[in-house]
């Protein structure tokens, strides 16, 4: 037998799980393995995750890959398939914001990357990994 999910695990890494509302069905973790000495789901004013308005992915802001840099990864709610990571390649130091949108129709994700010097808002699709900068730099100095 399984030993039961931890929502907080021994270390204080936050993770990601759902559960039926009826409990018919045990908890199942949705965000991937994290990486040693994360911190996991960004868990600034509120937790980082937006279900899509129909119900079939969640998107969440966690330092998955490389503890202590914040990405934006999406994963269907019916287990399908792992967590696909959604914004491109940060700048070393950069972190995908935790308070980012997942659009009505649950197609787009608008996001902030914090550069250290300058904020970067990006659009990527929920379910690929092709982001784009809607705003250019601010310019140093």
């Amino acid at each position: 037998m399984a030993a039961p999910p931890e929502f907080v695990t021994n270390s204080g890494e936050l993770e990601l799980f759902e559960v039926p509302v009826d409990g018919s069905a045990a908890a199942q973790r949705l965000n991937d393995t994290l990486a040693p000495t994360s911190h996991g789901i960004w868990s600034g004013e509120q937790p980082a995750f937006r279900i899509s308005s129909d119900g079939a992915r969640v998107v969440y802001a966690a330092d998955q890959e490389s503890a202590g840099t914040y990405e934006l990864f999406s994963v269907p709610l019916e287990h399908s398939s792992l967590a696909l990571k959604l914004n491109g390649t940060l700048a070393p130091g950069a972190n995908v914001f935790g308070n980012f949108m997942v659009s009505p129709d649950g197609a787009r994700v608008l996001y902030l990357v914090d550069h250290t010097w300058w904020t970067r808002r990006c659009a990527s699709r929920a379910s690929s990994t092709a982001p784009r900068a809607l705003a250019r730099p601010r310019p140093s100095g």
